[in-house]
């Protein structure tokens, strides 16, 4: 388990795996992707997707 991006936490699997849990919006976003290269850009995306609806 992770801090991060912002106020957000995260598990973190291989290759864009990722659980994002942003308890103050009360989200959680569930990745399952296969990015070698830039994989932590896709929990920065879910985060800033959640901020932006909720």
């Amino acid at each position: 388990m992770w801090d991060g991006p912002g106020d957000a936490w995260r598990l973190d699997g291989r290759y864009g795996q990722y659980v994002v849990v942003d308890q103050a919006r009360a989200a959680v976003v569930t990745i399952t992707a296969h990015e070698e290269s830039r994989d932590h850009r896709l929990a920065e995306l879910a985060v800033d997707a959640v901020r932006a609806i909720a």
